[in-house]
C-alpha cells in the first residue's frame, strides 16, 4: 500500500470511529485535499462539513480562516 493510499485509509477510518456510516468525502476527494497539503484533521472538518449539507466549495472556503490560525499558532 502506497503512503497516499495509506493516509486515505486513516481518514476513512476516522469518519467511521466518529459515527459516519460511510465517508462523506469520495477517496478522490480526500487525495486531492491531502495532495494541496491539508493535514488529517482539515479533511475531516471539510468532511463533516459537506456532511452537514455545505457544497464542495462551501466547505472549502469555511475552513480557510480555521487552517490559516491553525498554521498560525503551529508556526509560533
Amino acid at each position: 500500500m502506497t503512503e497516499l493510499a495509506s493516509q486515505v485509509t486513516d481518514i476513512k477510518q476516522r469518519f467511521l470511529h466518529y459515527g459516519f456510516l460511510a465517508s462523506p468525502l469520495t477517496t478522490r476527494e480526500i487525495v486531492k485535499l491531502l495532495m494541496r497539503g491539508k493535514s488529517h484533521d482539515d479533511v475531516y472538518n471539510i468532511g463533516c462539513d459537506v456532511a452537514c449539507g455545505y457544497s464542495w466549495s462551501e466547505a472549502l472556503q469555511a475552513n480557510k480562516p480555521f487552517i490559516k490560525k491553525l498554521e498560525a499558532l503551529q508556526n509560533d
